[in-house]
């Protein structure tokens, strides 16, 4: 749009033909968006120019002199309050709002919807907070403009953005998830083309290889004895156990059955979906046995839906960076202490190489593996459905392994207390007010 004049009759009428074969137009300083258009024939008219969800709508409003300036202004106006409200004056049609009041064709409007009609139905607890989650952070930026604002550039300068703040992780799993939305909304004809689809993967990932090794292994083991409730005892049910952390995590009373020692994890809190058992290693029991048991003064004995690695009897544990970094600060300080005891000097001392909760997973499945845990045991353990559990042979193939995953748990579960402090599991515990032991 072109520089903006104070338009009046006097100037209207000294306007000069445009070239031959061309136009031009004389924006209005008092009423933006309101133009004259004059052409190389000499013919003035009136217009209104401006975005109306997502495209450049030209309204014209009559030709001069038979319409003139302040009618011109007066329908501009009117005009414009219209656009404002995503109406075309030409159709005279609103734009399709949601239920809550949002645009349809706005980026947060066709969120809220995809979540409703897709996420929500389609997809399991866990899953559903990994999409919902990057794309309701986008609102701030995107969410009142229309999906066809939003471009492969805007996409990619998005995902460098997250890339450039050291979370390239984060710029793959944003744009894994406005793939598959805008993929919906093409389907949903919100849009004629998925303007992601020829964006390429921000990042080239790598798939972690770190195990710990025994000795290492010994240190967290240790570390967690003094560390209290939850803590300490539940990343020693990692060790134990091999299982994701938010699956132990949301671990519930009503999960775990203790006459038979198992703990079976429903199909909605599993990553692939599938309903998944775990044998009860003597170690396990011993932390259950001392776990507090929160109790509700109205339903004393109604403890099955209350998580186990709890603060509050209420929900699970949460706050996993921050445990950890303690935790390791912990096993820095009994290095050091080590170290003087032995007279070695402390600035030699280094913190254990850097590891996540997740190389606690691979970590028992590759210790089970190494005390001779056959591979298909190990993978049934862990649920996962790779190998021979996946394809043809997964169909058919139903035996649940169950006495030979409790075998390769307590195997794994005595091969760790060969080899770290005999304290038991648990001990130490922290009593919580409030609760019942």
């Amino acid at each position: 749009m072109g520089a903006r004049h104070l338009l009046t009759d006097k100037q209207i009428d000294k306007a000069r033909n445009a070239p031959a074969g061309a136009r031009y137009i004389l924006w209005d300083g008092v009423v933006p968006s309101l133009g004259l258009r004059v052409t190389d024939k000499g013919h003035k008219s009136f217009l209104v120019q401006r975005r109306v969800n997502g495209r450049m709508i030209k309204l014209t409003l009559g030709e001069y002199p038979a319409v003139g300036l302040a009618d011109a202004r007066e329908r501009a106006q009117a005009a414009l309050k219209d656009m404002a409200r995503g109406i075309d004056p030409r159709q005279g049609k609103p734009a399709q709002v949601t239920a809550s009041g949002l645009r349809k064709d706005s980026f947060e409007g066709a969120v809220e919807t995809y979540i409703k009609r897709e996420v929500e139905k389609n997809r399991r607890p866990r899953t559903q907070v990994e999409i919902i989650r990057p794309l309701r952070k986008l609102f701030v930026r995107w969410g009142t403009l229309p999906l066809s604002a939003i471009g492969p550039r805007e996409i990619l300068d998005l995902l460098d953005e997250i890339g450039d703040a050291g979370t390239p992780v984060a710029a793959n799993r944003t744009y894994s998830v406005l793939r598959r939305f805008f993929r919906w909304c093409v389907e949903r004809q919100l849009l004629p083309t998925n303007p992601a689809a020829n964006v390429r993967k921000p990042s080239k990932e790598q798939s972690r290889s770190r195990v710990l090794d025994d000795n290492e292994l010994r240190e967290v083991w240790n570390a967690c004895a003094d560390f209290g409730w939850p803590f300490g005892p539940y990343f020693r049910a990692l060790i134990l156990t091999g299982q994701h952390r938010s699956e132990l995590a949301g671990m519930t009373w009503g999960e775990v059955n203790l006459d038979e020692r198992q703990w079976m994890v429903p199909a909605a809190r599993t990553k692939n979906g599938h309903e998944h058992l775990v044998p009860l290693s003597k170690p396990m029991m011993e932390i259950f046995a001392k776990a507090p048991q929160f109790a509700d003064d109205d339903a004393p004995d109604d403890l099955r839906a209350r998580p186990i690695f709890t603060t509050n009897g209420e929900t699970g544990v949460s706050g996993f960076s921050r445990a950890k970094a303690r935790l390791e600060a912990d096993m820095l300080k009994a290095r050091i202490d080590l170290a003087t005891a032995s007279g070695t000097a402390t600035s030699k001392v280094k913190p254990m190489p850097a590891w996540t909760l997740h190389d606690l997973r691979r970590s028992c499945a590759t210790g089970m593996a190494r005390i001779g845990v056959a591979p298909h045991i190990i993978e049934t353990v862990l649920n996962h459905m790779s190998g021979f559990r996946s394809g043809i042979a997964g169909v058919y193939q139903r035996h649940p392994y169950v006495e030979e995953r409790r075998r390769a748990l307590e195997a794994w579960a005595q091969h760790l207390q060969s080899f770290v402090d005999p304290a038991e599991p648990g001990a130490n515990v922290v009593s919580l007010r409030g609760a019942k032991r």
